[in-house]
């Protein structure tokens, strides 16, 4: 009778511990800003990021707003870069990086257009294209896959922050109903998003979260009949850009700003105070 011999298992290896994180003062080298601007339609996002300096319009193929303002002499003139695809996308935003000074501002049309973009591709590649419910929408593997992809996009733009661009990137508002856990629920703006999670990083990701929108100017001088419901008239409206989080909207600022502003009319003397207002605050 033969006995086998069983192999005996080697002794792991040693792992060599990493050296400690240097620690230090916090740097104070001038950067770009990191800005999402949410707003309802024509309150003006495309002309602010096209006034940014030295702007770059990355525009997605759903969005032809910045086109279509520029064939109207509405806006000045920037380089437009259109992909096609989400690895077009992110080649794109690091070959900005690696080019300092080429640019100032780096402006994206418009987010939703993004996450579109990076759904197909995760359709492509990990569904072979099945849209149904065999494929991408099976158990929500599909959105769950997006959530896990987009961040990739995060830190490509801050490298072009840290190269000193100022990026800004456009969400489209809609009215969602917020569940409230401290008590009734109730409708808010947000960023139109087809995947929460991707809002929620990229709000993570930025320094401020605008908000803008025409707040109606209402006449309250009306008949007593109206008075009890304090019902009015319309009589005009004004643009106002919300800063910080509240039952609204949200936003958020860590670059000092107030928490509402009353902006221009026109959306040229608009832009021209919004990155007075950013540029005042961070420089």
């Amino acid at each position: 009778m033969t006995t086998k011999t069983v192999p005996t298992r080697p002794p792991p290896r040693p792992v060599a511990a990493s050296p400690p994180p240097p620690i230090g003062k916090p740097s104070a080298e001038p950067k770009g800003v990191r800005i999402t601007l949410v707003g309802v339609e024509g309150i003006g996002k495309t002309s602010i990021a096209a006034y940014g300096a030295d702007t770059l319009m990355l525009i997605t193929p759903d969005e032809l707003g910045y086109l279509t303002l520029y064939q109207r002499g509405l806006v000045p003139e920037c380089d437009v870069a259109q992909p096609r695809s989400w690895p077009d996308v992110l080649a794109l935003i690091e070959s900005v990086a690696q080019q300092p000074g080429r640019y100032k501002t780096l402006g994206i049309d418009a987010m939703a257009g993004l996450e579109s973009l990076c759904a197909w591709h995760v359709c492509q590649t990990e569904f072979n294209g099945n849209w149904g419910e065999k494929g991408f929408r099976a158990w929500n593997h599909g959105p769950a896959i997006v959530a896990r992809t987009w961040p990739a996009i995060l830190p490509r733009l801050t490298a072009c922050s840290r190269a000193g661009l100022d990026v800004i990137l456009l969400g489209h508002a809609r009215v969602k109903n917020f569940k409230n856990p401290d008590g009734p629920d109730y409708d808010r703006y947000e960023c139109n998003t087809g995947n929460d999670d991707v809002w929620a990083r990229t709000k993570m990701w930025a320094e401020a979260c605008l908000f803008l929108n025409f707040r109606p100017i209402i006449d309250l001088a009306r008949p007593e009949a109206n008075a009890a419901r304090a019902h009015g008239k319309a009589i005009g409206q004004q643009r106002v850009m919300r800063c910080q989080y509240s039952a609204v909207t949200d936003a958020k600022n860590q670059l000092g700003l107030d928490p509402e502003y009353e902006m221009p009319d026109s959306p040229a003397e608009c832009a021209a105070a919004f990155w007075n207002l950013i540029k005042g605050k961070t420089t």
